[in-house]
C-alpha cells in the first residue's frame, strides 16, 4: 500500500469514527450508524459514505482541502480498492455518478472560495548552465549516457520553444 492510499484509507475511517461518535453521543439515531469496513461497503452504501465523506472531509486544523488534495484522496481510495481487488472506477461508472458529481460539486464550491493549490512550475535552463552542462562533460556523445543525456536536454529544448513560441 503506498502512503497516499494508506493516509487516504485512514482518513476515510477515522471520519467514519467521528461520525459514529457524533450520532451515539447526540442522540442521534444509531441506525444512522456507518457500519464495516471500507472494502466491505455494498456499492449504495459505498455512494452514500463517500458524498458524506467528500463534503465534511476536513484538516486537522478545519480548514478544507485544497480541490486537487480532495480529488487525490478519492483516486488514492479508488486505487485502494483495485489493490485490494475491487475493481471500482468513481469517475467513469454509472454506479458511482452520485460519487463523481459529489466531488465535481465539492471541488467546484473550493474553488469558488480560492482553495486551489498553487501549480509548481519548472524554470527553463538559462544557457549559462547548458553551457556548465558541455563543460563538465554531462553533454556529449561519446558514451550511451552522455548521449541520452544529450538528446534529453535537447528534446526538452524543442519542447520549451515550442511552448514559448505558442504563448
Amino acid at each position: 500500500m503506498t502512503k497516499k492510499m494508506a493516509w487516504a484509507v485512514h482518513m476515510f475511517t477515522e471520519w467514519q469514527k467521528i461520525c459514529n461518535f457524533k450520532i451515539l453521543n447526540c442522540n442521534g439515531n444509531p441506525a444512522e450508524v456507518l457500519t464495516g469496513q471500507l472494502l466491505d461497503m455494498m456499492n449504495e452504501y459505498l455512494c452514500k459514505c463517500f458524498c458524506h465523506f467528500i463534503i465534511e472531509i476536513k484538516k486537522l486544523s478545519g480548514e478544507d482541502y485544497p480541490c486537487e488534495t480532495l480529488y487525490e484522496i478519492v483516486l488514492a481510495l479508488q486505487a485502494h480498492f483495485h489493490k485490494n481487488g475491487r475493481p471500482i472506477h468513481f469517475f467513469n461508472s454509472e454506479k458511482f455518478n452520485s460519487v463523481h458529481n459529489c466531488l465535481d460539486n465539492r471541488m467546484r464550491e473550493l474553488s469558488k472560495k480560492g482553495m486551489i493549490r498553487a501549480k509548481e512550475q519548472a524554470q527553463p535552463i538559462s544557457l549559462k548552465d547548458e553551457q556548465y552542462l558541455w563543460d563538465k562533460n554531462i553533454l556529449r556523445l561519446k558514451t550511451p549516457e552522455q548521449l541520452l543525456n544529450t538528446f534529453a536536454l535537447s528534446d526538452w529544448f524543442v519542447l520549451w520553444s515550442i511552448r514559448c513560441r505558442r504563448t
